[in-house]
């Protein structure tokens, strides 16, 4: 009775909800762009399984919250700067989205032709696809973790966050990736937010301090400028239809 008249635990407990939510929408967002170069057949499946690994990175590093929170603890100390195993997780995990995102945006925009799906058809590039799936997995689930060590300092409400943003995410996670491959241009859009996402984590790494909530505004007003477009656009080809 006692927590219920307790209300203090209400606030930290959105805020980490809706942040480990757009945090799992980045996720997702990674994993359509991927999934869409293989064969029409392949991509339900492809996409379900890096789901699912997501899933199974966030709810398993949970158990490794005490370890996760030994990654902040210096390893080399350079000058002022303190090394720590985070800095190095999250430099690699933002410089591999960085480099990652660079060449679809560049293939996206200057080779488009090259990235039609019926031309993928072996095993090989499904497995190198099923392999960043992982990767990119297991970054973002070590962010959002550690965004909950951050926030919240009750393990309860970090697994009530990070469970039920997972089920939401898993929810709407169909939608979001056919919404992004039916509409070219939120594609390169999607790209660009995983661009900022990876200097994000770069700049974590480096200690060089950013606002997360102005990213997230920033993105998200673009977002909000991209939907106006699309419905002028659909509104401007119906007046001429």
């Amino acid at each position: 009775m006692e927590f219920l008249q307790d209300t203090n635990w209400i606030l930290p407990l959105l805020t980490l909800f809706f942040m480990e939510l757009v945090l799992g929408i980045d996720n997702i967002i990674f994993i359509s762009i991927l999934v869409d170069k293989l064969p029409e057949h392949k991509r339900k499946s492809t996409m379900q399984l890096g789901i699912t690994l997501a899933v199974g990175c966030r709810i398993v590093l949970l158990f490794f919250i005490g370890w996760l929170v030994g990654l902040t603890t210096p390893i080399l100390t350079i000058q002022q700067f303190n090394l720590t195993g985070r800095d190095l997780i999250l430099f690699v995990g933002g410089a591999f989205l960085v480099v990652k995102t660079l060449i679809e945006l560049y293939h996206k925009v200057y080779q488009p032709k090259l990235e039609q799906p019926q031309t993928i058809h072996n095993g090989a590039v499904v497995s190198r696809i099923i392999i960043q799936i992982i990767f990119i997995d297991l970054i973002f689930s070590f962010d959002s973790i550690l965004t909950a060590i951050g926030l919240v300092e009750s393990i309860t409400l970090m697994v009530i966050a990070v469970v039920g943003s997972t089920i939401v995410v898993v929810m709407i996670a169909k939608q979001i990736s056919e919404f992004i491959n039916e509409n070219p241009s939120v594609k390169i859009l999607a790209l660009s937010f995983l661009l900022l996402i990876g200097g994000y984590l770069i700049s974590e790494s480096l200690h060089i301090p950013f606002d997360k909530s102005l990213l997230y505004f920033g993105m998200g007003f673009a977002f909000f400028n991209e939907m106006l477009n699309l419905q002028f656009k659909k509104q401007y080809h119906g007046d001429n239809g």
